[in-house]
């Protein structure tokens, strides 16, 4: 999502809500981003509300249930995570445990993880301000990079489908931004 066109091509809808996204838990929106300039999506609820599975994490969904081969990438700004084949809704958690693919990033450490489990990790030699982060999913098969550096390859995910999520590691507000 190009976050500055939105807020132009939209003129009667809220600026801080992102079209396309859905928010399982948290409240992500559109604020101006002092570390690249411009705009970015942002969790801000600054705790944890009700929710309908126990989510620990703040998570907004894009897309289709049914997205299998996918490619996606974001820039990130704290502790989040980007995650691919997502099924994170009250009708389809319990029956798709174990779905999901997420790279999360943390200062300069980074870990894989099926449904939010860490299966590897490392840390990083260098690093930008704030990082692109990359997931390719086809099949069976993944892999992933931050700042172009690959992070893990030819590794074996789960062939399920689902949506793209991006993910805040904790409900403080600007704990992560996404753009």
């Amino acid at each position: 999502d190009d976050f500055e066109e939105h807020r132009q091509a939209f003129p009667g809808r809220p600026l801080e809500l992102a079209r396309f996204w859905t928010d399982m838990s948290g409240s992500f929106e559109i604020l101006p981003d002092a570390h690249r300039g411009g705009h970015s999506l942002q969790q801000r609820c600054p705790e944890m509300p009700v929710t309908w599975v126990n989510d620990e994490l703040p998570m907004t969904l894009l897309g289709d249930s049914n997205w299998k081969d996918i490619s996606v990438s974001a820039h990130t700004y704290g502790h989040a995570f980007l995650g691919a084949r997502s099924m994170w809704s009250p009708a389809s958690y319990q029956a798709k445990k174990g779905c999901g693919v997420y790279l999360g990033i943390h200062g300069d450490h980074w870990a894989l993880g099926f449904s939010m489990e860490a299966v590897t990790r490392g840390s990083f030699a260098r690093m930008g301000p704030v990082p692109k982060t990359q997931s390719n999913l086809t099949g069976d098969t993944g892999s992933g990079s931050v700042d172009g550096e690959l992070v893990f390859e030819h590794v074996r995910v789960p062939t399920c489908a689902g949506w793209i999520a991006l993910v805040a590691g904790s409900y403080a507000e600007d704990s992560a931004r996404f753009d």
